[in-house]
């Protein structure tokens, strides 16, 4: 007892000995609630959700008084009052969120410091809430720890389903004081990300109780991004949002990065729609940019309401530190006037110079705010930054950002522990709070548009000593992104320990199954434990992503492959059973519907996904369509001057799951090496279900990227009615957007209501979003119809009907042909620096190893013999771009005797095909025979190249081959395309 005692005692709780207090019995109140005549919004939303909870457990309403007890009721006085102050107790009594628990003979008071908010609060109504940024409401924590420890509560999720207690007609509790502050006090706050998805379990209004039942708070440390407002102002008045263009000031360009004009990188198109050269963020070395925001910086803190920042109504608040956000746009694209690449020491290059550049404005802001006042810190975020000995003023603080849901990885946790000390030894003692990535499979799937089924990723033993970690080590905030539906239980555990870091984690976690699901606990425990246990376990992925760093986010862990390769068959099926064990157990209304809930949001998608991911083997095995585009006579851009005469035509297009369809859709492409030509003509279509031009309903969309299933790409999107969009969908540090931008393109679209025809040109420089086309280049493509008539078509098969989700299944396009060019082959013998072949240059088949037949003989050439037996291929290794249409001009010096030939090669040559090993993989030969004398002779050979019935010709090669008793000594050899 004396050991308890002394416990909690250290947590600033104390056991007394006094009377247990009755609040209700056999359903009739025996107390009352009390608030002051006038009661700030913290007092009158913990006096509405101790009622709440209180009639939850009893059936029971403690009535809602104000300054005086209902008679014959046991007073609960709510926040500061007449008689609470009376008895010695007020809101300036205590300091930061402090709060008080305290039991007296004939009452009981549950206070904090409070903000002098006295709005009204309607509890139906979660807008009337106080706020929790930048706002004191620790009447409200003592309300909590209250119902908690006294009452036997726990809030595990949001609403009624997430209450939970122990039922009865009676409630008596024990009483036990408590003065004490929470742990963490800069940050304790988690996203709650995508709501609408636990609907109907919960609404809004319970997400926004949940902020409060959770004591989620931010008074400082957070750094969030804080650059919008500066577009809206200085960049160009919005045309398309209201609210932006309301707070436009004059158009000042200087203030913005510059090197991005005409490339469309804009995080805001939105706001910017169609406009090019939206920078994708500020000049940093601008004077003006920092004394914009250091002012706007100050004037928040005096208490100004600026719109369009990331805080609002936050003026500092006596006795804590206060630390104004800082982030820039979510990219990577720093200013690059010279200036600004001034700020970057000599060497420093990549993720390293972001570094310098970012702190350097970081620096000259806290500089500037200094200025003007003092106490002002500017709150930094060290995002993707590495390790850097870049000076730091001292009015900072700095949010270090981690995924800590992917610290089953070694490489992960060990190089994040790396820069998270060497970070926090940096800061020396300024404030130091975190960015927590708590995520789970889903955003793999969301981000890399992999389909949205999962294995899930369960982790609430691992998170309990990475945050005590955090803790012990003084981190003064975190800030937690999650997805409420899929780890609240993580998240619950996580904030629990930065309120009070002497919480009981592991006993609580224990508990949660039986309180939670009571009579099925046993199953959900097991389940919950074969979930973390696979995916918390490095053995379970493959060494690909054993071995590779990922950033400070990583979302490129979970792919489609990774991910059921741990929700294996039998794993899923284990988990099946123990669910539908769990719902026969399940013994009352709520313990079923919680178990309903794990099944509505992570049980039936993980075996339909399971299901899925077998059905999608073999369309995954079928392979995406390949096509080489011939190239033609110079266009200029314009489509309709296109030979397409010389296009490749698309077979028919089947529906989006590989089948038949009785419209025919032709699509043909062509390239002049400037500009792809694409025409497209629908013949007999069913009629269209709807009339309007929403070009969503009614389209062709055209997916380009370089790689297939990877960021960034382009989306483009054609309509019958003449209209045409392209969507550049892209992923910035995790974030994933897409924006209008302008590829250059020439659209001609013919719709006569039924039958619809177009031609389209864009220019190859833009054809993709990062990278340019070139002669015998590759890039990915899909083409799909999309209709209201019939089903939707596709070029390549998706086996879904998710056009993003299926990016991986995007074709391949190759350009065939070739501009006037010299092949890159080294064929200069006679002085040739290596004493062996490069095999990316020259090799060849004998079934002699190291076949005394060739031989480099220097200042002479190459010599090749035939022998008796067998024959010898020397082969160039380089396939060099051509096509139908060119023609190949091979230049051989060379002296010899008997039958040589050269064989020259035809390739449809695919991105992932194996280079051609032997003449018998191409798609075409031609046999030529040198007239070889015993004297050197120039030869020249001119040989035409076309398409064969095997395929569409896109590089060439060549081979030497003396035949039996031939040999030839080559001085050189060289190959041109015309």
């Amino acid at each position: 007892m004396k050991k308890l005692l002394a416990i909690l005692f250290l947590c600033g709780i104390a056991a007394i000995h006094a009377a247990p207090v009755t609040l209700v019995e056999n359903g009739v109140p025996k107390a009352s609630i009390v608030i002051a005549e006038k009661p700030v919004k913290a007092a009158q939303l913990a006096a509405f959700e101790l009622q709440h909870v209180v009639k939850l457990i009893t059936g029971a309403v403690l009535p809602i008084v104000k300054d005086a007890p209902a008679p014959g009721t046991f007073p609960v006085y709510v926040g500061e009052s007449a008689e609470t102050i009376r008895r010695g107790m007020k809101t300036a009594g205590y300091s930061g969120e402090e709060y008080e628990v305290k039991f007296f003979p004939d009452a009981l008071v549950l206070i904090g410091n409070d903000m002098p908010d006295f709005g009204k609060i309607i509890y139906d109504n979660q807008h009337s809430f106080p706020r929790t940024e930048m706002a004191l409401h620790s009447t409200l924590y003592a309300a909590y720890d209250f119902l908690e420890k006294c009452c036997g509560v726990r809030f595990y999720f949001p609403g009624d389903i997430g209450t939970c207690f122990e039922p009865g007609k009676t409630l008596i509790v024990e009483p036990l004081n408590i003065r004490r502050k929470p742990s963490v006090e800069g940050i304790r706050f988690a996203t709650l990300a995508y709501p609408w998805r636990i609907k109907p379990f919960s609404s809004p209004r319970d997400l926004e109780l949940l902020r409060f039942r959770w004591r989620m708070a931010t008074l400082y440390g957070q750094a969030s991004h804080n650059t919008h407002g500066m577009y809206f102002r200085y960049w160009k008045k919005s045309t398309v949002s209201k609210p932006a263009a309301d707070v436009f000031i004059k158009e000042r360009p200087e203030l913005f990065a510059k090197g991005y004009e005409g490339r469309s990188v804009g995080s805001m198109p939105y706001v910017f729609p169609n406009d090019p050269d939206l920078p994708p963020n500020l000049c940093y070395t601008h004077p003006d940019t920092v004394k914009i925001l250091a002012d706007q910086a100050v004037r928040t803190a005096r208490g100004e309401v600026i719109p369009w920042t990331a805080i609002q109504h936050a003026k500092k608040i006596k006795g804590l530190p206060y630390t104004y956000p800082m982030l820039g746009e979510d990219n990577n694209d720093y200013c690059k006037c010279e200036n600004c690449r001034k700020l970057v020491p000599p060497g420093v290059t990549g993720a390293d110079s972001w570094t310098w550049i970012y702190f350097q404005f970081i620096n000259a802001l806290c500089r500037e705010v200094a200025k003007q006042y003092p106490d002002i810190s500017i709150a930094a975020g060290v995002y993707q930054c590495p390790m850097q000995d870049v000076p730091l003023e001292k009015n900072m603080s700095l949010q270090l950002m981690f995924g800590i849901n992917t610290w089953y990885l070694p490489v992960i946790r060990n190089r994040h522990m790396e820069i998270y000390n060497y970070w926090r030894k940096k800061a020396d003692d300024r404030p130091v709070t975190l960015w927590l990535y708590m995520l789970s499979p889903y955003w793999d799937m969301l981000q890399n548009n992999y389909p949205k089924k999962f294995f899930p990723g369960f982790y609430p033993n691992a998170v309990i000593p990475i945050i005590k970690m955090f803790i012990k080590d003084g981190v003064q905030g975190m800030f937690i992104e999650n997805f409420i539906d899929y780890n609240y239980l993580e998240t619950y555990l996580a904030l629990n320990l930065c309120y009070d870091r002497n919480f009981p984690a592991g006993k609580e976690l224990n508990d949660f199954y039986k309180n939670f699901f009571g009579a099925a606990a046993e199953p959900m425990r097991e389940y919950w434990k074969e979930v973390e246990s696979a995916f918390w376990n490095k053995d379970n992925y493959p060494k690909q992503v054993l071995n590779r760093y990922t950033g400070v986010l990583n979302i490129w862990t979970h792919t489609y492959e990774v991910n059921w390769g741990i929700g294996t068959a039998e794993r899923v099926a284990k988990l099946d059973k123990l669910f539908k064990e769990a719902q026969k157990l399940a013994a009352t209304p709520m313990e079923k519907a919680r178990v309903e809930f794990l099944g509505t949001t992570i049980h039936s998608q993980m075996v339909a996904g399971r299901k899925d991911y077998e059905n999608s083997r073999s369309a995954l095995l079928h392979p995406v369509p390949r096509v080489v585009v011939p190239m033609t006579r110079a266009a200029d851009g314009d489509p309709s001057k296109a030979d397409f005469s010389r296009a490749v035509e698309i077979p028919a297009m089947k529906t989006v799951f590989g089948k038949d369809d009785a419209t025919k859709v032709t699509f043909r492409l062509v390239h002049d090496f400037q500009y792809l030509y694409i025409s497209m003509k629908e013949e007999n279509p069913a009629e269209e279900k709807t009339k309007d031009k929403d070009e969503w309903k009614n389209n062709v969309e055209i997916f380009l990227a370089q790689k297939a299933g990877e960021f960034p790409y382009n989306h483009l999107v054609m309509s019958p009615h003449g209209t045409f969009n392209n969507y550049r969908h892209r992923e910035v540090n995790g974030i994933v957007s897409n924006s209008i931008t302008d590829v250059g393109g020439k659209y001609v679209s013919k719709y006569d209501g039924k039958n619809w025809s177009f031609l389209f040109a864009v220019p190859l420089s833009k054809l993709l979003p990062d990278k340019e086309i070139g002669e015998g280049g590759h890039f990915r493509m899909n083409l799909m119809r999309t209709r209201t008539g019939g089903e939707n078509l596709s070029w390549s098969p998706l086996f879904d009907i998710s056009y993003l989700g299926t990016l991986h299944r995007m074709g391949i396009a190759v350009l065939g042909g070739s501009r006037p060019r010299k092949g890159e082959i080294n064929g200069d013998f006679q002085n040739y620096q290596r004493p062996y072949f490069n095999q990316k240059e020259w090799n060849f088949w004998s079934p002699v190893k190291d076949d005394p037949r060739v031989k480099l003989i220097p200042g002479k050439g190459l010599r090749l013999q035939g022998g008796e037996k067998s024959g010898l291929l020397f082969r160039s290794g380089v396939k060099t771009p051509a096509g139908d249409g060119n023609t190949a001009v091979i230049r051989l010096k060379a002296s010899g005797k008997g039958t040589n030939l050269i064989l020259f090669n035809f390739h449809e040559n695919m991105p992932g095909d194996k280079t051609a090993a032997i003449y018998k993989e191409a798609i075409g030969t031609r046999r030529i025979e040198i007239p070889i004398t015993e004297k050197e002779q120039e030869h020249v050979f001119r040989i035409p190249v076309s398409d064969t019935p095997k395929g569409k010709v896109s590089h060439v090669n060549f081979f030497l081959w003396p035949l039996k008793d031939a040999e030839m000594l080559v001085s050189s050899v060289s190959l041109e395309i015309e």
